[in-house]
């Protein structure tokens, strides 16, 4: 979870001297403890979308987002064929957060490696950037 770290602030900033943006995908549960987190957004120096695990928990976000938002904030739930969140919430300001529903761990490459494991190596993507969805156990 990025906004764990204590010095987030510091990577954004750095980070925006070389790539003029940022963007971190978060769950959001610390969205309203990261000073300096909104002005940064304003600012146009970061892009925040939150992964959101647990569809019930969707109330309690909806709420953090409304806290950690400016003004009017305003619910939206865009056509998939827009490639936008599963939900999205813009403020007064032009300020975005896009949720995307990642609850369907049926579908994910952890699982397909446990079903198709005797091709996995040859069929994943990502399973060649050894990347951590494609484990081996």
């Amino acid at each position: 979870e990025p906004l764990l770290n204590p010095s987030i602030m510091k990577w954004v900033n750095g980070l925006n001297e070389i790539w003029h943006s940022v963007q971190i995908q978060t769950n959001g549960t610390r969205l309203n403890s990261v000073p300096g987190l909104y002005q940064a957004m304003l600012d146009k120096k970061l892009w925040l979308g939150i992964s959101l695990h647990n569809v019930a928990e969707l109330p309690w976000m909806e709420q953090e987002i409304r806290r950690f938002l400016s003004g009017n904030v305003v619910r939206r739930d865009p056509d998939p064929a827009e490639g936008m969140g599963d939900v999205v919430f813009r403020d007064s300001n032009g300020i975005e957060i896009n949720i995307w529903f990642q609850n369907q761990f049926q579908n994910n490459r952890l699982a397909a490696f446990f079903q198709y494991k005797q091709n996995y190596d040859t069929n994943c993507t990502v399973g060649t950037k050894k990347n951590y969805l494609c484990m081996r156990c």
